[in-house]
Order: C-alpha cells, then structure tokens, then sequence
C-alpha cells in the first residue's frame, strides 16, 4: 500500500501515465498468449475492469524506471 502511493505520488507530480499504444499492446500481448481474439478480451477486460489494472502497472512500471533512470543519473553526478 505504502509503494503504491508512493508510485501514484511520483507518477502524478512527474505526469507519468500509461498511453492508449501501450494499454493496446499488452492487451494483445495477453490475447495471443491466451490465444483468443483481441478484440473480444479488451471488450472483456473494460467489462471486468481489468483494463484499469493494465493501465495502473504500466503507469507503475514506468514510473519505476523513472525513478531508477533519475537514481542512477544522481549517483553518477555525486
């Protein structure tokens, strides 16, 4: 609970979120591991809200690095 908020934090003072492309190529991702039809588990998955899942860990992973590039760029200026 503590990380997440932490993420959301970061994410939303520096304007992190997940694109429609993105959210799009992990939904397919997931249909042709699943073998199914990408249009019919997107549908699924805005239904179930699954969709906002997808959204919220692309946002969480790219906050991530985010934070790990700006880490790794501050140790190696000190």
């Amino acid at each position: 609970l503590k990380r997440y908020k932490i993420l959301s934090e970061v994410a939303k003072k520096e304007k992190i979120k997940a694109t429609t492309a993105e959210v799009d190529q992990e939904v397919k991702r997931i249909a042709q591991m699943q073998q199914k039809d990408e249009a019919e588990v997107k549908e699924t998955f805005r239904r179930n809200g699954t969709i906002l899942n997808i959204r919220e860990n692309i946002r969480d992973q790219k906050t991530l690095d985010f934070l790990i590039s700006n880490g790794t760029a501050s140790q190696k200026e000190s």
